[in-house]
């Protein structure tokens, strides 16, 4: 199960560290390049804003041991991928659960939900190919995106070859 969206890396941080402190999760912040894992508290997010080494924040019902630092403690998490403003442009985040637990399931239903009361849906893609336009509502967006928006950033997809328009 994945949601993706438009926000901007503060509302990422703030999100992931209001999540961790209401659920009591641990956060583990991964870097690249090269491939690294540590341990954060939820008080160090916002410091890390800026850092754009952090492309993915995971969230953890327990802490691992630091000798277990690695891409095996990526299982029974959700896993956040951090999209930046890069070249004038903003490609969606992601949002994802590992894991099929219920205690994951029910952590992901949770977190999942505090994401959709700060987004908003609504979105036209229009394709660079042909210029079709179309609607999706699923789509799911912050403020703090919609204001990029306004300023000029374009919105990109997590992949693929369309512009999006916030609101629809």
């Amino acid at each position: 199960m994945s949601i993706q969206f438009h926000a901007t890396p503060k509302e990422i941080f703030e999100f992931a560290a209001a999540a961790a402190m209401q659920h009591k999760l641990a956060i583990i912040a991964m870097d690249f390049p090269p491939v690294s894992y540590r341990q954060v508290l939820a008080s160090e997010l916002p410091r890390l804003t800026d850092t754009e080494s952090v492309i993915r924040l995971i969230l953890k019902p327990e802490s691992p041991p630091t000798s277990e630092l690695d891409d095996e403690c990526e299982s029974n998490s959700i896993i956040i991928d951090l999209s930046r403003p890069k070249n004038s442009a903003l490609r969606q985040s992601l949002i994802s659960v590992r894991g099929q637990s219920v205690e994951i399931s029910e952590l992901w239903k949770n977190v999942s939900g505090m994401l959709r009361k700060i987004t908003k849906t609504g979105v036209s893609t229009t394709a660079r190919s042909d210029r079709a336009t179309r609607l999706y509502k699923a789509f799911r967006y912050t403020e703090g995106a919609k204001s990029l928006a306004a300023s000029g950033i374009v919105m990109l997809p997590f992949a693929g070859g369309v512009e999006l328009k916030l609101g629809g």
